[in-house]
């Protein structure tokens, strides 16, 4: 029966408590997350709620209840500003959940969710996911001694010449038994465990040697490398870097780092400066993801891009929808207003790059132009386009 069964715990973080400790008097805030408890209750439908600590509430869920259902149900309600003493303040928050009764484990999670702007996470590790995450890190240092970890290249089209004229480098990891581990399953952990900065080291020098081999054979071409958020504040990762690039086979202008819109901005003074200096160095930089974060226009005048990405959700029913045909189309003028080259992703239809060189797009990447190339392959698509031209 139910006995045997551990309750569902949910705690919720109040995850702005300075800045309405700073506008709000100590009761004020407490009542604000009264409020907040309140409409847990509700949302939880009569669920049990309890304070933890000044900024943490736990609810108790039937076990047999759908978590999912029940939290997007809580933030359709906990999104709306709580009333205090006649004034309307907005409580931010994110959710853990715990299935085992650990509350530390969904406080984690909660945090978690918080530092990657989702509204809650299940803090129910699959043990065994959490084992194979753990080994995999381990092996991560090895596989890049044991030269595992390999670069493959997606073509991005120059739509006014019709040539390949940029690639971006995208890190793939040939585990001898995985098979080839796709990045979405180690960059986080990377991230997480703090070898972002060796992997993305070790991707920089292949990079810089591919680049000035596809040289040598008289293809001009840039390279884009993604440069995490983490990265942007670390010291250690610009010296190390900075030592890579002053013994580059190549001309700095051959490279373009790729941030996301969302990421230069954890500590934004820290990650301006960083993305300065090397754009003095002759890197160009690019902004990946562009439209899906905060506050673009700001970034725009303060980061030293030259290059916007615009992510594919915009572009990918342009062709289709005149709104998002407008968006593309208005972004555009923008960047060359700003003299930013402009890139869009995800081209996966020949309809979306026609309407793309009418808008005077500057490239296009996406499976329409390539999938991403193993350097060999690279360097054969490119003397394919060559006789073409001749």
């Amino acid at each position: 029966g139910r006995g045997d069964r551990p309750p569902v715990l949910a705690l919720v973080q109040v995850t702005n408590l300075e800045p309405l400790s700073a506008v709000l008097g100590a009761d004020e805030v407490a009542q604000a997350i009264v409020r907040t408890a309140e409409r847990l209750r509700l949302a939880s439908a009569d669920g049990y709620v309890y304070r933890v600590r000044s900024h943490q509430l736990a609810m108790a869920l039937p076990t047999d209840a759908d978590v999912g259902e029940i939290l997007s149900g809580a933030r359709a309600l906990l999104i709306q500003p709580v009333e205090v003493a006649g004034r309307k303040v907005d409580v931010a928050l994110s959710v853990g959940v715990t299935v085992d009764g650990q509350l530390a484990t969904a406080a984690l999670a909660a945090a978690q969710a918080e530092a990657e702007g989702v509204f809650w996470r299940s803090a129910s590790i699959d043990r065994d996911q959490l084992e194979r995450s753990v080994t995999l890190m381990g092996e991560l240092d090895a596989a890049i001694a044991a030269g595992q970890i390999e670069v493959h290249y997606q073509p991005k089209l120059a739509l006014a010449s019709n040539r390949i004229a940029s690639v971006e480098a995208l890190v793939r990891w040939r585990h001898p038994d995985r098979g080839l581990v796709p990045p979405d399953a180690f960059i986080p952990l990377a991230e997480q465990s703090d070898r972002i900065g060796t992997l993305t080291l070790h991707v920089l020098g292949i990079v810089l040697r591919d680049a000035a081999r596809w040289h040598d054979a008289g293809h001009r071409m840039t390279a884009a490398v993604n440069i995490s958020a983490k990265l942007l504040t670390s010291a250690a990762f610009t010296s190390a870097a900075d030592a890579l690039l002053d013994d580059a086979p190549v001309a700095l202008d051959t490279l373009i780092f790729e941030v996301t819109e969302s990421a230069a901005m954890a500590d934004a003074d820290a990650a301006v400066a960083t993305l300065h200096h090397f754009r003095a160095r002759g890197i160009a930089i690019s902004m990946d993801d562009y439209g899906t974060g905060q506050s673009t226009l700001s970034y725009l005048q303060r980061l030293p891009l030259s290059e916007l990405k615009i992510d594919r959700r915009f572009v990918q029913f342009a062709h289709e929808r005149a709104e998002d045909a407008a968006l593309v189309g208005s972004t555009i003028e923008l960047a060359h207003a700003l003299r930013l080259t402009v890139v869009a992703e995800g081209i996966e239809e020949a309809e979306t790059l026609a309407l793309l060189t009418r808008l005077h797009c500057d490239y296009a990447q996406g499976y329409l132009i390539s999938r991403p190339l193993g350097y060999d392959q690279l360097i054969e698509r490119l003397a394919m386009a060559d006789e073409h031209a001749a």
